[in-house]
């Protein structure tokens, strides 16, 4: 029998003791697969069961082992035994080395993926990845771990771990479950994931419990740290050990790195790359392995290959393998059971799986989980995913065709005729994605349900549920994505327990920081209950997140805080920190209330510019809170430091009471000005017609706002048309007024009403409920249309003010006589709309002056033809709106593209100009064709009414049957012919089809250039290769943040042969790294050495600023800079915890000549808590002046506690 046998001192060097083999066989189910199917392992052992539940020192290979263990490989083992559990070995006292185990190793306590104990001896060069789990949950010392589950004396050295989850109730560690201060861990690192019970104690990324071990260069994925752990937890010592804790062999040499610089050979201090460690991004999906482990399937361009249907099946259920799909599959009646743990690559090579039926209680499709993995190129066609029959008590999460995705990519997949059933973050593509990359991924012609369970003891409600994805968690890029066709029904109820939360044809949630661009949801429905939206459900967390370019005509339809795009668009208060541009959504929506045809509810931080929607809106029933529908053509409500900016409706809207063509209730608390860097609704316009249908009661409907109140609500800078009709108390601009602000403001709207006399040409009803007086700054309507001559149909002056009112009522200023009733020939007279201002006033919140710049701007706002029609907003058929899209940024000689206008009013006349090698093939007025007559660069300008209002560039090569090719590798790009996020310093490289003559090359003027902003000459050094194939480019100096550049290759290049370059000679690439802020933590006027409980410090950032000077934007002369500093329960990296303080401060760019210029520094005072322990965080945002773009990736920052 195996168990408890050893092998013994005495065994031969490079041989291993073998013991007998019983109970052996070779699963077809969870056979766990690795990297390592290799003749460079001397020794192997595959495919064992191994049962013995009861056995302490239980190893596939031994129980236990005194001597010593070279060349040898476990694979796909299942065993399952008490104590001292391992892949290899039970109990090791000897010396291990060059080994490799993969499986689902199981037992109570002591349990590894190599070894379950080691008492003694050595680990070297080990390899692991293992599903690792210790079965006793009440167990005090679980003691788990990815290579090791209790190292109580040895050294393990050179080895690393790649499975997991690693579970345990306590003492669970990603590398080692338990460390005792006679052992040691050097030069290893592990990206193996530790999980259990939310109380569990000591959980450590790397180590879960550490009693004064020695590490070394050790390395952990950060982001693996949840709810306040750290990479080593739990620490213990006494005073003999105390210098355990510090250099050079303490803790601090655990060290974390990001799921990205994990797989980055710099990040590694002290691997020996040369003869023990190899990286390279085809291997092992890029993580470091041991030199020699490589073998067939571990490569991207040696993978294995899958020609059968039963191929495909045996695939390991945890696999690190790199597989290519070589054939079309039929899965009808193939009992096929999702791929349930991938961290390899899997290359669908364009072919189809079709007709996938999983079992009930299964979760997937063709992948269950793929964590640190990469998908390409699958089409799925066909699959049923779960059942509703029965659901037992499983939450369902995490359900889609290719189940979730960790830390992972996906790119060119297809998944159509999907039917997909979950509860929490379902999808038909991926249920969950959480700090990955999806790409060119697309959903067709497929049903995604959320279901009920009627169960008080965890949620029984839908949650998260989309198309694409049902919840993206923390720094996810989604791009070039879409849905089509597709219905994502969840049924509404509101009882108190039923009903479906964050419901989207795309996505369902977003929470923490993502980015989402390019993409698209095409027909379809979309139907759940609370923050339901035609694109995305809700989004919420500290961010950021932007969404651009994207957009939606699903019809939706939900209970409250639904949208065309977004059903809740917030973040958090006053940081904008969720941000949509370029955004547009043509479906209809309805609900009972708040409802818009852009966004339900955009609250706590949303930043919405540059958007529109076109959908009819309805509400159907009464919110609460202020008896209305609160429905809007744009938004439904706007709620706590909200912005909307440059947006406009034109869908009608239908609403009980409390409808606007473009915001039904508008409630933005505390939304002054932006000198005081408040939000407010600014530059947009509504043109649907306005129906308020109950016919009791003030029906509060507007040609732009149903309600616009609550404490200083501003709207500044808009205009409405479009009709209105209810029972009373409507108005051409406001259905009712109510300690709110409206500035330059106009109408054209017609006005009806069932009861005489209570139309307002402005607005329906004034009112002053809360602090803040009311204003109607520069307004004016058009009597003529409005088929009334009276501004506010009511004044309500008989309203009780608060005690501390430092208000009187009426206000001075208040109201009617700064509301201007003009004829239709006078909303034609530009010299009419005069400047009334500034205005004054004292903050309710601050108690300061403020001044209100009040004007009628037609420099930078408005537009106007002289007794033709009213203004109009120039951002609206401006730069801010317009879009210029082309379907190829780099073309051929003689090869044309197409640019694409979108963002303006049709009736505007649009004209185009091109300058450089190109000409114009034919054009509309909303496209042209331009044609590349040689090579260089093109630049394509959209003109509107004659005024020139954006360019476009498009890269032109050399055309031509002979010559050599100019292949651009570093940086490479995408196949709009750019490439993106290229650093500041970098490293640029042209390779060439044959070698280049260098004498002449040299004799040119500029063989090689590169240009920046305007166009400007960049120095450079040149270097070619020994053949002279490569050629490397290198700037002289950093280049601007944020600035497209051109590298190019003059056409007069020539090869050996005495060939010219032919083809693409030229690209673009965007830089977008910004200087990192020098930060440090000040004590009484010094550095500090320490931070101690109970103490107030100073925190001050440095900033160096690369931004260029955008000549046309004076907006952009000053950035925003928000430093927030965090403590406590539930802080992590980038998000959670106390805010102890927040600083948020305007700094200049640009010094008085419009030349690049350093900014200066940003300081905010903090004291910790008397019983402050653990991690400090710092967060620094850098935005522009109107927080459109993110001038710097975020910076997070940790600082150690002292007790």
């Amino acid at each position: 029998m195996w168990k408890g046998e050893a092998i013994p001192k005495d065994a031969i060097k490079r041989q291993v003791y073998f013991p007998r083999l019983v109970s052996i066989t070779y699963p077809t189910f969870f056979s766990p697969g690795f990297f390592f199917p290799s003749d460079k392992f001397g020794n192997r052992r595959g495919d064992a069961i191994i049962n013995a539940a009861d056995t302490e020192h239980a190893g596939v290979l031994a129980g236990s082992n005194d001597g010593t263990i070279e060349n040898c490989l476990v694979e796909n083992a299942v065993i399952n035994g008490k104590t001292n559990v391992g892949g290899l070995v039970g109990t090791n006292t000897g010396n291990i080395s060059f080994v490799a185990v993969s499986g689902n190793i199981m037992g109570k306590s002591q349990v590894g993926g190599i070894v379950g104990q080691m008492t003694n001896g050595t680990l070297d060069r080990a390899a692991a990845a293992a599903t690792v789990t210790a079965q006793n949950e009440t167990s005090a010392e679980s003691r788990v771990g990815g290579v090791i589950g209790y190292l109580k004396r040895g050294e393990i050295s050179n080895s690393f771990s790649l499975g997991g989850p690693i579970t345990g109730a306590s003492s669970t560690g990603g590398f080692v479950g338990e460390v005792d201060q006679n052992a040691a861990i050097i030069t290893s690192y592990t990206a193996s994931r530790p999980y259990g019970v939310e109380e569990a104690a000591n959980r450590g990324a790397f180590v879960g419990l550490d009693k004064g071990g020695n590490y070394s260069n050790c390395y952990y994925i950060s982001s693996f740290v949840e709810r306040g752990r750290t990479g080593v937890t739990n620490i213990e010592y006494d005073e003999k050990n105390r210098a355990n804790l510090v250099e050079p062999n303490g803790v601090n040499n655990v060290r974390k790195n990001s799921s990205m610089d994990i797989k980055n050979r710099d990040s590694y201090e002290g691997f020996d790359f040369d003869k023990i460690w190899t990286i390279e991004s085809e291997y092992a999906s890029g993580y470091p392995v041991i030199s020699g482990m490589s073998a067939h399937g571990t490569c991207v361009e040696n993978p294995i290959e899958i020609n059968t249907l039963e191929q495909l099946k045996a695939i390991p259920h945890v696999s690190a393998l790199h597989y290519k799909l070589m054939d079309s599959f039929d899965l009808t009646d193939a009992d096929w059971s999702p791929i349930y743990y991938f961290v390899g690559n899997f290359n669908g090579n364009g072919k189809t799986l079709s007709n996938i039926t999983v079992q009930d209680g299964i979760r997937g499709g063709a992948f269950s989980l793929i964590t640190s993995g990469r998908i390409t190129d699958l089409i799925v066609d066909g699959a049923q995913l779960e059942k509703p029959s029965d659901f037992g008590d499983r939450s369902l999460s995490g359900i889609g065709v290719f189940g979730s995705l960790y830390y992972s990519s996906a790119e060119n997949c297809i998944v159509k005729n999907i039917t997909s059933y979950g509860r929490q973050c379902t999808a038909a593509m991926f249920g969950i994605s959480e700090v990955s990359k999806i790409k060119n991924c697309h959903v067709l012609d497929s049903k995604v349900y959320g279901v009920y369970k009627e169960d008080p003891n965890y949620i029984a409600h839908p949650i998260a549920i989309g198309g694409l994805v049902g919840q993206v968690f923390d720094n996810n890029e989604i791009k070039g994505c879409s849905v089509t066709n597709t219905e994502i029904i969840c049924d509404i109820y509101q009882d108190g327990r039923k009903k479906a939360d964050e419901i989207g044809g795309l996505i369902g949630s977003i929470y923490l920081a993502s980015t989402v661009e390019n993409c698209h949801v095409y027909g379809g429905q979309v139907k759940g209950n609370v923050a339901v939206g035609g694109f995305l459900g809700g989004a919420a967390g500290n961010g950021p997140t932007m969404i651009s370019n994207c957009s939606s005509s699903a019809s939706v339809e939900g209970f409250s805080n639904t949208g065309g795009f977004v059903g809740v668009s917030g973040g958090t208060k006053n940081t904008y920190n969720i941000k949509y541009t370029n955004c547009f959504a043509t479906g209809d929506a309805t609900a009972q209330y708040i409802v818009g045809g852009f966004t339900g509810l955009a609250s706590g931080g949303a930043y919405i510019s540059n958007c529109y929607a076109t959908g009819n809106v309805e509400g159907t029933g009464y919110w609460p809170n202020n008896g209305t529908s609160a429905a809007g053509g744009f938004v439904g409500e706007a709620y706590i430091a909200a912005s909307v900016t440059d947006c406009y409706a034109t869908g009608n809207v239908v609403a009980r009471k409390g409808g606007g063509g473009f915001v039904g209730s508008n409630a933005n608390i505390s939304c002054m000005i932006e000198s005081e860097k408040e939000p407010m609704i600014k530059r947009c316009y509504a043109t649907g017609n306005v129906m308020a249908t109950d016919l009791f009661g003030d029906s509060k409907s507007g040609g732009f706002v149903g309600h616009n109140g609550f404490d200083s609500s501003t709207i500044m800078d808009c205009y409405a048309t479009g009709d209105v009709s209810g029972f009373q108390y409507v108005g051409g601009f406001a259905g009712e007024m109510d300690s709110a602000n409206a500035i330059n403001c106009y109408t054209t709207s017609k006005v009806s009403t069932s009861i005489e006399g209570t139309a307002g040409g402005f607005a329906g009803i004034a009112r002053r409920s809360y602090y803040s007086p009311i204003r109607f700054l520069n307004c004016i309507f058009d009597k003529d249309t409005a088929g009334v001559d009276i501004a506010i149909a009511k004044i309500d002056s008989n309203v009780k003010l608060p005690k501390n009112s430092e208000f009187a009522w009426p206000d001075p200023n208040w109201p009617v006589d700064n509301i201007k009733a003009f004829t239709s020939e006078q909303m034609n007279n530009k010299a009419l709309y005069k400047t009334e201002g500034p205005y004054q006033y004292k903050s309710p919140i601050t108690k300061e002056i403020v001044t209100i710049p009040v004007e009628w701007d037609f420099e930078r706002v408005w537009a106007m033809e002289d007794e033709a029609s009213p203004p109009y907003l120039q951002a609206l058929g401006n730069v801010h709106l317009i879009s210029l899209n082309a379907n190829k940024k780099v073309i051929d000689i003689d090869e044309t593209a197409v640019i694409t206008l979108t963002g303006h009013d049709l009736a505007a006349k649009v004209t185009w100009e091109v300058t450089g090698t190109g000409s114009i093939e034919s054009e509309t007025n909303n496209s042209v064709t331009i044609k590349a007559t040689d090579n260089g660069v093109i630049t394509v300008s959209v003109l509107i009414d004659g005024i020139k209002k954006k360019d476009i560039e498009i890269v032109a090569g050399t055309g031509g049957e002979q010559g050599i090719s100019a292949i651009f590798v570093t940086p490479a790009p995408l196949a709009d012919g750019m490439a993106y996020n290229i650093d500041t310093k970098p490293t640029l490289i042209i390779k060439f089809t044959e070698p280049i003559d260098v004498i002449s090359f040299n004799k040119l003027t500029d063989p090689v250039k590169l240009t920046g902003f305007a166009n400007k000459k960049i120095d450079v050094t040149t270097s070619f290769s020994q053949n002279n194939t490569l050629l490397t480019i290198k700037p002289k100096d950093k280049l601007l943040d944020g600035t497209e550049h051109i590298i190019s290759v003059a056409k007069e290049v020539k090869g050996t042969s005495g060939k010219n370059l032919k083809g693409i000679t030229a690209m673009s690439f965007l830089t977008n790294s910004f200087d990192v802020p020098i930060v440090s933590v000040m004590k009484d006027g010094k550095k500090a050495s320490e931070l101690k409980a109970g103490q107030t410090y100073n925190l001050n950032a440095e900033f160096i600023n690369n931004i260029p000077n955008f000549e046309e934007h004076d907006i952009y002369e000053t950035a925003n800079i928000y430093i927030v500093v965090r403590h406590g329960m539930g802080a992590r990296a980038t998000y959670g915890g106390d805010i102890l303080t927040s600083v948020e401060k305007p700094l200049s760019l640009l010094n008085k000549d419009g030349a690049v210029a350093a900014v200066g520094s940003v300081s905010t005072e903090f004291t910790l808590p008397d019983d402050a322990a653990g991690i400090l965080y710092v967060d620094i945002y850098t935005w522009d002046k109107e927080k459109k773009f993110a001038k710097a990736l975020p910076t997070h920052i940790t600082y150690q506690i002292e007790k």
